[in-house]
């Protein structure tokens, strides 16, 4: 029988015992590369000028975040949190109406008041198109979430309580809800859940020896265990910024192994994660003399992936008024400045595709601007337009695309596998499961 033949059978076989088992569950039966042909992505470009990020891409290692997942965000105070969530809401919400959104957006403040308007429209987002809640109890966060969902997609009637194991019946009906049939992708970001819980107040809790923060920690964790299916199938996408500390050492003989605290919620919610990233902020110095101050660089890093290799860096240049020059961005990651991103395998550096082997780089800063001999024999001014004219053919964006191994846009290597002995890590040009793809995109023995 060919393998096609038993993969289907396989499929068929489990079906019909689920069906006699009673388990009504046949949504969840598939193969991982079914699930991931079939994912929808909020794409992440640049809305202000309707263009790719190549950078962001290359980072996330897709096309976009998965829709239906969770996701952190972890930083210090002012380490421009929110500000990259407004730029996910922008990039969601891009050519959007008040009677004909794109996707449907509920930001909840935890700390304060948001960024202004003016600002937030900076980042591509139109600030009259999401709503804004408030909220810094714990509970009082989830059930905003899950009447957001339920308003959004009907209820729950019919999913088991985790508490009491019996179904569940819900007041929202489908016939009453916005996106009944879940067409468009549906954002929560929570700014910031290191903020909330039953005794909300305090930035640090001991995980190990106090009771009421250590409630609040199982309460997370078993709101996202019992959610997670249902974001998935809502397309549900939860972003939630956290405070990055340090763990400190507390009681007696602290220096010596005492009990260990850390901000509300940190360690908890890692298990519901499919990717997490780190964020922190320093001033962007340029100009004639290198010293005016043109915004900040908000450096990017990923410490949990499932679907590239973690600790991917890359560098977005925020502008001083607001909004990202994600133009700078992309320029900055092709000329393979480590200090602003760590991508060893972009095209334009020595041996890819747009750079020559032996040459020392396929962009050279010049005087009047960038060189890039390959894409253009005229002289760039600017990022802008470098990668205007980059983006402007649209084959050589898709091999850059691949080049990369950005999953979503349906490339051999999504559906062809191999895997190396040799090779254990998770290197540049290696998926997040550490499978490489043969050098002739055919499929090999292992």
């Amino acid at each position: 029988m060919a393998k096609k033949e038993k993969e289907d059978s396989l499929m068929a076989a489990l079906s019909g015992a689920f069906k006699a088992a009673g388990i009504d569950d046949k949504e969840s039966i598939t193969t991982i590369q079914d699930y991931w042909r079939s994912m929808k992505y909020i794409d992440m470009f640049d809305p202000i000028n309707d263009r790719p990020c190549i950078a962001e891409e290359w980072l996330l290692g897709a096309r976009g975040f998965p829709a239906g997942k969770v996701y952190q965000l972890r930083g210090s105070f002012s380490a421009a949190k929110s500000t990259y969530l407004y730029h996910v809401y922008g990039c969601a919400l891009k050519g959007s109406t008040m009677y004909d959104r794109k996707a449907w957006v509920m930001h909840i403040e935890t700390e304060g008041a948001p960024n202004s308007d003016d600002y937030v429209v900076r980042f591509g987002c139109d600030p009259k198109l999401f709503a804004y809640v408030k909220s810094n109890d714990l509970n009082d966060l989830f059930k905003k979430i899950d009447t957001f969902d339920m308003a959004l997609h009907g209820g729950r009637d019919g999913t088991i309580n985790p508490e009491t194991g019996r179904a569940t019946k819900s007041k929202f009906s489908k016939e009453d809800a916005l996106d009944p049939n879940m067409e468009k992708p549906s954002i929560v970001g929570v700014d910031s859940l290191s903020n909330v819980g039953t005794d909300a107040g305090g930035d640090f809790v001991d995980l190990d020896k106090s009771e009421k923060p250590g409630g609040d920690s199982k309460d997370v964790r078993r709101f996202f265990r019992a959610r997670e299916q249902d974001y998935d199938k809502h397309q549900l996408t939860l972003f939630v910024t956290t405070h990055e500390t340090t763990e400190i050492k507390t009681g007696p003989g602290a220096g010596y192994g005492g009990p260990k605290s850390t901000a509300r919620n940190q360690k908890a919610i890692g298990m519901a994660l499919t990717i997490a990233l780190d964020t922190i902020d320093y001033p962007w110095k340029g100009g004639k003399e290198g010293k005016e101050v043109l915004g900040s660089k908000q450096i990017l890093t990923t410490f949990k992936s499932k679907i590239a290799p973690r600790n991917r860096k890359i560098t977005l240049f925020r502008k001083l008024l607001g909004g990202y020059d994600l133009a700078q961005t992309d320029l900055e990651f092709f000329m393979g400045d480590p200090k602003n991103n760590n991508c060893t395998s972009n095209p334009f550096m020595p041996g890819g595709f747009l750079c020559p082997e032996g040459a020392k780089c396929g962009i050279t800063k010049v005087r009047g601007g960038y060189s890039a001999p390959l894409v253009s024999d005229k002289v760039f001014k600017s990022a802008d337009e470098f990668v205007s004219e980059l983006y402007s053919d649209k084959d050589r964006l898709m091999k850059i695309r691949e080049s990369l191994r950005i999953r979503g846009f349906g490339f051999d290597f999504e559906t062809k596998y191999t895997v190396n002995p040799e090779d254990q890590g998770c290197e540049d040009g290696q998926d997040g499961d550490g499978t490489t793809e043969a050098e002739d995109g055919s499929q090999e023995e292992v």
